[in-house]
C-alpha cells in the first residue's frame, strides 16, 4: 500500500456529507486530517507525504488504531470493499 493510494481512498470515503461525515485537511510535514461526524469532532489521522512510499505493517496497525478500526477493516477501507457506512458503524472512535 502506498501513501498516495491511502490518501485518495481516505478522502473519497470521508467526503460523504449526506452521511454526516466530513474532514478537514491541514498540510504541513504530513497530511493531517480531522474527521467530523454529524458536526462533532471524532478523530484525527495523519498520512506522510511521498507518493511512492510503501506503508509498512506496523504503520498500518497504528493508522488502523487512529481510525478506530481493526487492521483487517483498515485494509478493507483502503482497498475499497469497506464502505463509508461500514466505516462509521465499525469505528470505535466515532460517537454514533
Amino acid at each position: 500500500m502506498k501513501n498516495k493510494d491511502l490518501k485518495k481512498s481516505f478522502e473519497k470515503k470521508m467526503s460523504c456529507s449526506d452521511l454526516g461525515i466530513r474532514f478537514e485537511l491541514k498540510e504541513g510535514d504530513h497530511h493531517k486530517y480531522k474527521v467530523y461526524y454529524k458536526g462533532k469532532f471524532s478523530l484525527s489521522f495523519m498520512i506522510s507525504h511521498g507518493n511512492s512510499k510503501e506503508i509498512g505493517k506496523s504503520l498500518q496497525s497504528l493508522m488502523a488504531k487512529e481510525l478506530g478500526l481493526s487492521k483487517k477493516d483498515f485494509l478493507r477501507l483502503v482497498s475499497c470493499p469497506l464502505s463509508t457506512e461500514e466505516f462509521i458503524e465499525k469505528s470505535e472512535n466515532i460517537d454514533k
